[in-house]
């Protein structure tokens, strides 16, 4: 995923980019970027996400599963076969699948699988 600069990095960030991070109440810890216990990698996401709950006021928005330790997932054999066989990889302490960065294991593999699953139920060509 490419970001710019100014939506990267908070310090460097526009004056409304600070506004609206106070206004969501998005915290960037040197980092990512956190709403309501999910990190993002860009400002833009976070605002996003935040834009979108508060336009459902009717909706309890619990936090999110963001926790400041590392996922021991995958420490054993079987969870890097699992993650190898899906495409998942490790870097910088996050699970990367297709460009999407997740700090939990699970979560990097429930998105693997829902689209592996997308794909088999896909529409196929026929070929005279």
């Amino acid at each position: 995923m490419s970001t710019t600069s100014s939506s990267r990095h908070a310090l460097n960030g526009s004056p409304d980019d600070q506004r609206d991070m106070r206004e969501y109440q998005v915290h960037y810890d040197g980092c990512a970027y956190e709403y309501n216990g999910y990190r993002y990698d860009c400002l833009g996401d976070a605002l996003a996400y935040a834009r979108l709950m508060r336009s459902r006021p009717q909706q309890h928005d619990p936090r999110g599963p963001y926790r400041r330790c590392r996922d021991v997932g995958a420490e054993s054999e079987t969870s890097k076969q699992h993650m190898a066989s899906l495409g998942i990889e490790l870097e910088d302490g996050r699970f990367c699948y297709r460009g999407f960065r997740y700090d939990r294991l699970a979560e990097a593999v429930d998105y693997a699988l829902l689209e592996q699953r997308r794909h088999d139920t896909a529409p196929r060509a026929i070929t005279p």
